[in-house]
C-alpha cells in the first residue's frame, strides 16, 4: 500500500514539475507532462531496488503497472510518426505486447530478454516509424526535390 501511495505521489509531483518547465518554456520542446511523471517515477523506483534501497517484493509490481502504462504510452505517441501505409492497429498490436514482455523481463530480472525486447522493439520502430526532420533537415531536403523537379 505504501508503494502505491509514493508512486502516486511521486507521478503527481513530477507531472506539476514538467507542467511548470513546459509553461517556462526551459526546454527547446515540449514534454508529456502525465508521460514524464509516469516515466520519472518508475525510473527513480527501479533505481530504488536495484540499488539495494527499496524493497523488490513490495515495488516491484507498481513498477511494472507504470512500465506497462509508458508503453502504452509510447505506442499512441509513435501513431503521430508512422511511414506512409503503415497500419496503426498493427502497430500497436506488434508493439505493446512486446514491450509487455520486456517490461516482465526487467520486473523479473531476465536482462537477456530485456536486450532482445529492446532490440526488438527498436527493430519494429524502425519499419514503421519515420522520425521527424529538423527545420534545417527540411528545408534542405525541399530545396533538394526542387533541384530533382528541375533535374531532367
Amino acid at each position: 500500500m505504501v508503494a502505491i501511495l509514493i508512486a502516486l505521489v511521486s507521478i503527481g509531483a513530477l507531472t506539476t514539475l514538467t507542467w511548470w518547465v513546459n509553461g517556462k518554456k526551459l526546454l527547446p520542446f515540449q514534454v508529456c507532462a502525465i508521460c514524464a511523471g509516469c516515466a520519472g517515477t518508475w525510473i527513480w523506483l527501479l533505481a530504488g531496488v536495484f540499488a539495494g534501497l527499496l524493497s523488490f517484493p513490495a515495488y516491484m509490481q507498481v513498477i511494472g503497472i507504470l512500465m506497462g502504462g509508458s508503453v502504452v504510452g509510447i505506442a499512441y505517441q509513435g501513431e503521430k510518426y508512422l511511414k506512409s501505409g503503415r497500419s496503426s492497429l498493427l502497430w500497436k498490436a506488434i508493439f505493446i505486447p512486446i514491450g509487455f514482455g520486456t517490461v516482465w523481463s526487467v520486473t523479473s530480472l531476465a536482462f537477456g530478454f530485456v536486450i532482445l525486447g529492446v532490440l526488438a522493439l527498436l527493430a519494429i520502430a524502425g519499419f514503421f516509424l519515420e522520425l521527424p526532420l529538423s527545420k534545417g533537415d527540411r528545408v534542405r531536403a525541399t530545396q533538394l526535390e526542387e533541384r530533382m523537379k528541375d533535374c531532367c
